[in-house]
C-alpha cells in the first residue's frame, strides 16, 4: 500500500511540474508605448513699474524725520507660470544702522483693476518679516485667492521712519531686499 500510495505521489508531481511547464508555453505579452507625463511650469518676474502718479520700486528717500513716510512705490508680479500660483513676501540683508525703526506699508490688487484692494502690511517693522518663516501672503481672499497664470498682481509700498526714533537716528540708512515667492497650490 505505501509503494502505491508513493507511486501516486510521484505520478501527481510530475503531472503537476508538466502542467505547469506547459502553461508557461501558453502566455502572450504587450506593451502600450508613449507615456508621457509633463510637469507645471513655475516662473514669476517681479518687477518696479510705475502707473499714474505712483513712482517706480525700489523704494529710495532721503532726509526723513520721525513718523515721516517716503511717497509711495509700485511694483508688479507677473505670474508667467502655467498654473494658480500663491504669492509671498518677506526681506533679506536688511543692513543698516535704522532698520529697526523703520516700518513698511503694502497695498495690493490686480493690475488695470482694483490695484490697491488688500492691505497687507500696515506699519510693520522690518524686523518682523526678514526671513523666509516669516514672509506674508500677499493672494489669499477675495478678489484675488491665487495668482492665475498670465495675471499681474500690483504691490504699492511705502516706508516710515518711526515716530519713537530719537536724535541717535540722524544720517542713518537702512537697505533691503525684497523677496517675492510663487509656489504653485497643491490640488
Amino acid at each position: 500500500m505505501k509503494n502505491i500510495l508513493k507511486s501516486f505521489s510521484i505520478i501527481v508531481a510530475i503531472a503537476a511540474v508538466a502542467g505547469g511547464i506547459t502553461y508557461a508555453i501558453f502566455s502572450d505579452t504587450d506593451t502600450i508605448t508613449g507615456n508621457t507625463v509633463g510637469t507645471a511650469t513655475v516662473e514669476l518676474d517681479a518687477k518696479g513699474e510705475a502707473a499714474s502718479g505712483i513712482v517706480s520700486k525700489p523704494i529710495v528717500a532721503t532726509n526723513l524725520v520721525p513718523g515721516e513716510y517716503t511717497d509711495d512705490f509700485r511694483g508688479a508680479l507677473h505670474n508667467q507660470s502655467t498654473v494658480d500660483v500663491k504669492l509671498y513676501m518677506y526681506l533679506d540683508n536688511v543692513v543698516g544702522d535704522a532698520c529697526d525703526k523703520i516700518n513698511l506699508t503694502m497695498t495690493t490688487g490686480h493690475a488695470g483693476g482694483d490695484e490697491y484692494a488688500r492691505t497687507i502690511l500696515n506699519n510693520v517693522a522690518l524686523s518682523s518679516i526678514d526671513t523666509p518663516a516669516e514672509r506674508v501672503e500677499i493672494t489669499g481672499v477675495p478678489p484675488f485667492e491665487t495668482a492665475g497664470p498670465n495675471i499681474t498682481q500690483v504691490v504699492r509700498e511705502r516706508a516710515q521712519l518711526d515716530p519713537s526714533a530719537d536724535n541717535t537716528y540722524q544720517n542713518k540708512t537702512c537697505t533691503w531686499d525684497e523677496v517675492f515667492v510663487a509656489e504653485s497650490i497643491a490640488p
